[in-house]
C-alpha cells in the first residue's frame, strides 16, 4: 500500500514527556516504553496527532488536504477513509548523558544502530535517496570517535556514575559523519556529534535509558490556602533535552480524489513542504515541554532519478523551504 518511506528524525529542544498514564512504580507518570527492550518511544498515534494539529494550523492548507493526508477527524459512513500518510513509533537513536569530560555525550548501542540500519534499508527500497544507500557498518560496543573529547587518560568515559572502557573505532567516525550530514538539524550539533558520540554495550544502554531519564517532582497548590493540596505531590518522567528519536513516514496514493494530491509522491512532497522545523510533541505544552526539531530524509528530485540519484540542487535534506 505504501509507495514511499522517509525517515523523520526528532531532536528534543526541551524535555519530552510522552506519557504512559499512571504507574505503580516509583514514578507516578512514566514515559512510553517498548515492551520488549524497555527503550523509550513515542507512540505513532501521538506523533501523528501532533503533526496533524500543526498541519491544520497552516493557513495555506485547506482542510480537505489535511483530511487527505491524515484522515478526517469526524467520520461518517460517507466520509470515512484512511489518511495517505502513515507513521511508525518514534524510536530512540541517541540518548544524552552527563559526562565528566566534555559536558555531555550522545550514547547509542549496536542493537539500536542495527535496527536503524534495517529500517533505513527498507526505506531505501521505497525511497531513492543517497543518504540511505551507503550506511556505515555497525560499530562494536565500547567505542568512540577518534576526535572524542570525552575520554580520560585511562581510556575511560565516565557517564554520570557509569565508567565505560573505550577505544576509538573508524566505524564510529563514519557513523558520526553520517549523523552530521543527515540527522543533526543545526550547525552546533553537526560540529558536536563527532566529539560526543559513544557506543556502549546493549545492556548498559538499556540501563541508561531506564534509570537516567529526567524525573521531576511537581506539586498541586490549593488556590484557597496557598499550600500543597493533600495528595498533590507527584513525579513525572521526561526524555532529556538533546535526545534524538526517529520515525518512518510512509506515503500512499490518496484514498479519495483531491485536486493537488494525486499519488504518493505528491503526498510526500506536500508533507515535506509543510513539515514545521520545530513543533510540540507530548504533554505539558504550557510548560514549554516537548519542543522537537525535525529533519526528514526525502527529496523529490531523487525519486525521478531512481536509486542513487543525484542529491545536488534543491533544499538541504529536511529543509522545507518555507
Amino acid at each position: 500500500m505504501y509507495r514511499l518511506v522517509a525517515p523523520l528524525f526528532l531532536t528534543c529542544e526541551t524535555p519530552l514527556h510522552a506519557g504512559a498514564g499512571q504507574d505503580l512504580g516509583i514514578v507516578d507518570l512514566p514515559i512510553q516504553r517498548e515492551r520488549v527492550t524497555s527503550f523509550p518511544k513515542v507512540e505513532a498515534s501521538g506523533l501523528k496527532g501532533s503533526l496533524r494539529e500543526q498541519f491544520a494550523a497552516v493557513k495555506q492548507m485547506p482542510e480537505a488536504q489535511v483530511n487527505v493526508l491524515f484522515g478526517p477527524e469526524e467520520v461518517s459512513d460517507s466520509t470515512a477513509h484512511m489518511g495517505a500518510l502513515g507513521f511508525t513509533d518514534a524510536r530512540m537513536l541517541l540518548f544524552p548523558m552527563r559526562s565528566m569530560k566534555g559536558v555531555f555525550a550522545w550514547v547509542t548501542c549496536p542493537d539500536v544502530l542495527a535496527r536503524l540500519y534495517r529500517d533505513l534499508a527498507w526505506a531505501a527500497e521505497q525511497n531513492a535517496n543517497r543518504a540511505l544507500q551507503a550506511l556505515p557498518s555497525i560499530p562494536k560496543a565500547g567505542t568512540v570517535t577518534s576526535s572524542s573529547i570525552l575520554v580520560h587518560e585511562n581510556k575511560m568515559v565516565v557517564l554520570d556514575e557509569y565508567a565505560v572502557s573505550v577505544v576509538s573505532d573508524p566505524a564510529v567516525d563514519k557513523w558520526a559523519s553520517w549523523l552530521r550530514e543527515w540527522v543533526m538539524p543545526d550547525e552546533a550539533r553537526k560540529e558536536a556529534i563527532a566529539q560526543r558520540l559513544v557506543v556502549v554495550d546493549n545492556d548498559t544502554f538499556r540501563d541508561l535509558v531506564t534509570f537516567q531519564t529526567e524525573v521531576v517532582t511537581r506539586v498541586r497548590i490549593d488556590n484557597q490556602k496557598g499550600t500543597v493540596q493533600r495528595g498533590g505531590l507527584f513525579t513525572e518522567e521526561y526524555l532529556p533535552t538533546e535526545s534524538v528519536l526517529y520515525s518512518l513516514v510512509m506515503a500512499a496514493p490518496p484514498f479519495i480524489e483531491e485536486r493537488s494530491l494525486s499519488d504518493a509522491v505528491s503526498v510526500m512532497k506536500t508533507f515535506v513542504a509543510h513539515l514545521p522545523k520545530v513543533f510540540q510533541l507530548g504533554g505539558n505544552a504550557t510548560l514549554g515541554k516537548g519542543l522537537v526539531r525535525t529533519q526528514i530524509l526525502w527529496r523529490e528530485e531523487e525519486q525521478a532519478g531512481g536509486k542513487g540519484g543525484s542529491a545536488t540542487g534543491g533544499p538541504a535534506p529536511g529543509e522545507s523551504g518555507v
